[in-house]
């Protein structure tokens, strides 16, 4: 017969047993490769936006913005809502885009429809008089010159930024009053653009290509769709978001880097890079890696 003592000695141990199994039936339940959302990541690093007071023109109309793009806008050029003179002085709100890790931070690809676009820069101007937005009247616009560039390309056309269903576009066409006044040209250095619509502009062109190819992803886990994926391209200055691990049109035999990235259950950030030739409807599986914020906001800034 079994002493009470050893019987309790033997339940302790059953119990003790259980508790360890239960405990590790649940660690492995946990999805080790849950993707998160990266919200915060970008809110917190992407390009701030700037103020300036216009309180007048003075001898000449142009400000410059921190990163070396030059803006003229008057009072005159614009009018409140609904009607009515803004006078000065009045707020130019501005954020200047000019790398592929700006442009991806702010989540602003260069892409118009399915094509993706050259571009020298993306920058938004914005106008407000006593805390409201305010418009370029009918048939005025503003001028607005970029920083220094390292590649000018003089067939470039100005894109403007617009919302598609929540999903950032650049047209070239908005209306026949605005089409008509807006324009860009190039120096030897830098671009100068006459806008005929406040908000996001860009002097942009589709490049050329020799057709067109698709590229999935494939990654274990679990929420890969939160897995931001990007396309930036050698030849020119270019980026394309890849949504859901799929590709729309990509240009087919380009030199790219394909820079991916996610944030897991375990509070730590991911990231897949590799640079290849386009070719006809690629796979890449992706071999994400352990990396730290800094490291990978130092891979975008290398882009």
């Amino acid at each position: 017969m079994i002493s009470k003592k050893t019987a309790l000695l033997l339940l302790s141990a059953l119990t003790l047993s259980f508790v360890a199994l239960n405990t590790s039936c649940k660690k492995d339940r946990i999805p080790q490769d849950d993707y998160q959302d990266m919200e915060s990541f970008y809110s917190d690093n992407e390009e701030a936006e700037q103020e300036y007071t216009i309180d007048s023109t003075g001898g000449n109309c142009y400000f410059t913005a921190l990163k070396g793009t030059r803006i003229c806008i008057t009072a005159a050029a614009l009018e409140m809502t609904g009607g009515g003179q803004v006078t000065y002085p009045f707020q130019a709100k501005v954020i200047e885009l000019y790398s592929v890790k700006d442009m991806i931070l702010r989540r602003k690809p260069s892409v118009s429809g399915a094509d993706v676009l050259e571009t020298g820069a993306e920058i938004r101007v914005r106008p407000f008089k006593n805390g409201s937005e305010v418009f370029l009247k009918t048939n005025a616009f503003y001028n607005m010159e970029t920083a220094n560039l390292t590649t000018v390309n003089n067939t470039m056309d100005v894109y403007f930024g617009v919302d598609n269903g929540g999903v950032n576009n650049w047209v070239n066409t908005i209306s026949s009053s605005v089409d008509a006044i807006t324009n860009v040209a190039s120096t030897a250095s830098y671009y100068t653009l006459q806008n005929g619509k406040t908000d996001w502009v860009s002097p942009s062109r589709i490049p050329s290509s020799s057709g067109n190819t698709t590229l999935t992803l494939t990654v274990p886990g679990t929420n890969t769709n939160k897995i931001q994926s990007y396309i930036s391209f050698a030849g020119f200055k270019g980026v394309m978001k890849i949504e859901n691990l799929s590709s729309t049109s990509v240009p087919l035999g380009q030199q790219v880097t394909l820079i991916c990235f996610g944030k897991k259950a375990d509070g730590n950030f991911y990231i897949y890079q590799q640079s290849f030739n386009t070719t006809a409807n690629q796979v890449i599986a992706l071999a994400m890696q352990q990396t730290t914020e800094a490291g990978l906001l130092s891979a975008l800034a290398a882009l």
